[in-house]
């Protein structure tokens, strides 16, 4: 017991305690929510065949486990998104500028364009205070240009 104790806090020393905070938050309230809907479904299946035929049904059971063998997954996604958005704003907000910013690098076609938007969205989600991009062709090895972003200071 000992020995599994003493894993576990190399774990947490070795990889980020946010990690397993947020998986332990994730999985105490899925398995929660889990939980009550199986049993809840079982209960309530169990009395509509009861109602239906006057005796119990193994059914009940088997549908049950189909519907939260079904809905595992899109649950957690919605709870680690919820969390997220609860307790981890810079890191939503960091992914929802990043889904925007590739939304315009699909439709974007001009470099220098597309190079001054990625700087002014790593400036927006590091909250930076210099961004610089460096572009170099392919073939050379000499710098093609740079594209800056110095955030507005602040008069």
């Amino acid at each position: 017991m000992l020995q599994v104790g003493a894993l576990i806090g190399r774990a947490v020393r070795q990889r980020d305690g946010v990690f397993f905070i947020r998986k332990t938050l994730l999985y105490t309230v899925l398995t929660t929510l889990l939980a009550v809907l199986f049993f809840g479904s079982v209960i309530l299946l169990q009395r509509v065949f009861e109602a239906m035929t006057g005796q119990q049904s193994q059914l009940a059971i088997v549908l049950s486990t189909l519907a939260i063998t079904a809905i595992f997954s899109p649950l957690r996604r919605r709870i680690q998104d919820w969390i997220d958005r609860c307790f981890y704003r810079k890191k939503y907000d960091a992914q929802q500028v990043l889904a925007q910013f590739a939304l315009t690098a699909r439709d974007e076609t001009d470099v220098n364009v597309l190079a001054a938007e990625l700087a002014r969205v790593v400036a927006e989600t590091l909250q930076s205070e210099r961004v610089s991009i460096w572009l170099q062709h392919h073939d050379a090895s000499a710098r093609v240009g740079a594209i800056g972003h110095q955030p507005d200071s602040p008069e």
